[in-house]
């Protein structure tokens, strides 16, 4: 196995997809076992690594009541026709299976009590060779379930350090091209370069929430055009789905902070301190309408800032 062939398996993995809900679990768990090998860990009980998961889902999955995270555990066994296995676990034969005949689940007490899971065999060979391909391909796969603003935390937090991460950014690439699913490119390279200035434009530079534009000569900088629905769930680069935001509020957007109601009304969630510095940043802008764009055309899509809402805000 190299690694095109790892990260092809990896992109063939079949995801929910619903009306662009989005399911991040079968990456996430996959970073977890990087992460893990990264340390020289290469098998994890199930029991020592719920917890961990559900808050990995909780941070960076999209706001839902139950965090099933057995589910990507159990099915990432199955590897894709024609694609190599990167996936292990353990008792497989002890685990019950239970809920509905057509798609059962695990046996969640079952995998606590028996189940250990990681990389396959190979997988594990491949990385063992050159340790350095594990960075490089953790930033493929979290590239392509959340936004760049929230790689580096994500990245961080399955234990793989960001300085490792940037010195093998061009390993990544040159892996990409091997790639035989272009469906799949991460987000440096699907991103429309024209997207962000095209944004900042039609904001006249600046910040929709808090007005900032910051200005050094002739200048403005620390302005970034965010994407409402992610790329990664398919959101497109268009103008009415972007909005130009001062970096602090740009981090908060694609973290859920706050969100975009109807009638471009800045809505925060109720989850975020109200600390003097959060009621300055914040707070004071909650149920204030965003600064809009000259042109109505450009005011951000109902459809794209429902979809934040559904799958970004962190609403409670």
């Amino acid at each position: 196995m190299n690694v095109a062939e790892f990260l092809a398996s990896f992109d063939a993995q079949p995801v929910f997809q619903a009306n662009g809900q989005r399911a991040p679990h079968k990456a996430l768990a996959l970073l977890y076992a990087l992460g893990k090998l990264s340390h020289n860990q290469n098998l994890t009980t199930y029991s020592a690594a719920e917890n961990e998961l559900k808050s990995l889902l909780q941070t960076f999955g999209p706001p839902r009541r139950f965090a099933h995270v057995e589910q990507p555990i159990w099915r990432l066994r199955n590897a894709a026709p024609g694609h190599p296995t990167i996936w292990q676990i353990t008792n497989e034969d002890k685990i019950q299976l239970v809920g509905n005949a057509s798609s059962p689940d695990p046996s969640v007490p079952d995998m606590r009590r028996y189940l250990s899971f990681g990389l396959s065999p190979d997988a594990v060979r491949l990385f063992r060779a050159d340790p350095s391909l594990i960075a490089s391909t953790a930033a493929y796969i979290a590239d392509s379930v959340v936004p760049e603003t929230l790689r580096d935390e994500l990245l961080q937090a399955v234990g793989i350090a960001n300085s490792e991460t940037a010195a093998q950014a061009p390993l990544a690439s040159a892996s990409l091209a091997l790639t035989p699913h272009a469906h799949a490119l991460v987000y440096r390279r699907v991103r429309d370069p024209s997207f962000a200035p095209r944004v900042r434009a039609a904001y006249g530079d600046r910040c929709a929430v808090c007005s900032a534009r910051p200005m050094l000569g002739d200048r403005s900088f620390g302005l970034e055009a965010a994407h409402i629905r992610w790329i990664q769930a398919e959101g497109p680069n268009s103008v009415c789905n972007g909005i130009c935001l001062c970096r602090m509020h740009h981090v908060a957007f694609d973290r859920g902070a706050f969100t975009i109601g109807p009638d471009r009304i800045v809505k925060v969630s109720k989850l975020l301190d109200r600390s003097p510095k959060s009621e300055q940043l914040f707070w004071e802008h909650h149920g204030a309408k965003i600064a809009e764009p000259t042109r109505s055309i450009d005011y951000p899509a109902a459809e794209a800032c429902e979809w934040h809402r559904r799958e970004v805000f962190q609403a409670e």
